[in-house]
């Protein structure tokens, strides 16, 4: 999967959760996130999980820190765009404004290009975004 498609999926799952925690509240998001492996280096799993635990902002926020501390390159991106998604899911965030504050992330070269109206429409393959990211 080339890099902007992987961001461009990993953004609209994330706006995709939001949708789901607003509408159904944060326990629903048990059932959307099972898919994902269940290990120690899943950090969007993980953080998610964090947050239906209702875990404190600051912990979840040291969680990723120390995952990001020992990353590089386009996983630190990804890392950077999972982190924002969740902390953004945790606050109760718009998933509009949640996709605003993660498309400023991505630079430039790995932008999908405008995302609105994709939210709804969303065509993700779960699978490699768990492989490419968190095995």
């Amino acid at each position: 999967m080339n890099k902007k498609l992987l961001v461009e999926n990993l953004i609209l799952y994330i706006v995709n959760l939001a949708q789901i925690a607003r509408r159904e509240g944060l326990l629903a998001l048990e059932e959307n996130i099972s898919f994902l492996n269940k290990n120690e280096r899943n950090a969007l799993r993980n953080g998610l999980q964090l947050v239906i635990d209702g875990t404190d902002s600051i912990k979840i926020g040291e969680y990723f820190d120390n995952f990001l501390q020992n990353s590089k390159g386009f996983n630190k991106i990804l890392l950077k765009i999972v982190k924002s998604g969740v902390m953004s899911i945790q606050y109760g965030d718009n998933p509009r404004v949640i996709l605003l504050i993660i498309s400023s992330i991505v630079p430039k070269k790995y932008y999908p290009g405008n995302l609105f109206g994709k939210e709804e429409n969303i065509n993700l393959s779960f699978e490699e975004i768990n492989k490419r990211i968190f095995e």
